[in-house]
């Protein structure tokens, strides 16, 4: 088994799709590689990319801000992102870039070997439980990928755009503290 360190190092070679084929920046995941949670997001923004982070500006500090009012160490959280390029313009991914960097995620995983999967976006959703896939039909339920236990919620840009959403993640999250016992039911 590849270590997070390995499987970063094969990615930034990779010329698999369009957007990797117009941008210099691979972003791969940052975090404990020996990380209970692993949070993964859509794709990073520009200025993510231009600073080698999977998450940041006022999303990522919404995304951290969260994690510590859920009590959640850094030390237990890995977080990264389903295309590990910037889509020109901020677009969602396309199925075939998804697709196409879809081995470095499941390699991502294998390496980190987390207990839990936060996936936070449509796109991250769709890209483990299929196109028609919704958030408001998965949100606020437990989901498993193999042994890992998975909760799907909204991405922190769409709270960014959409505040009274951040009640319906804050909710999710409970749930997660709740499992890892932070939370008493």
């Amino acid at each position: 088994m590849l270590s997070v360190e390995e499987v970063a190092g094969a990615a930034a070679g990779c010329v698999r799709c369009s957007i990797r084929k117009n941008t210099p920046e691979v972003v791969f995941g940052k975090g404990s590689p020996d990380a209970r949670i692993m949070v993964v997001l859509e794709a990073p923004d520009a200025d993510a990319a231009k600073e080698g982070k999977p998450i940041s500006g006022e999303a990522g500090e919404l995304l951290y801000n969260i994690f510590a009012a859920s009590h959640i160490k850094g030390g237990d959280v890995y977080v990264t992102n389903l295309v590990k390029c910037n889509p020109p313009e901020e677009r969602t991914p396309t199925e075939e870039e998804i697709g196409s960097c879809k081995t470095w995620l499941d390699l991502e995983i294998a390496a980190v070997q987390p207990d839990y999967l936060i996936l936070m976006g449509v796109a991250p959703l769709r890209a483990f439980f299929g196109e028609d896939a919704a958030i408001q039909e998965f949100r606020g339920k437990w989901h498993s990928f193999g042994e890992i236990k998975v909760l799907c919620t909204y991405q922190p840009k769409t709270l960014l755009k959409k505040p009274e959403y951040k009640r319906m993640v804050w909710e999710d999250f409970k749930m997660l503290m709740r499992d890892l016992g932070i939370l008493k039911p």
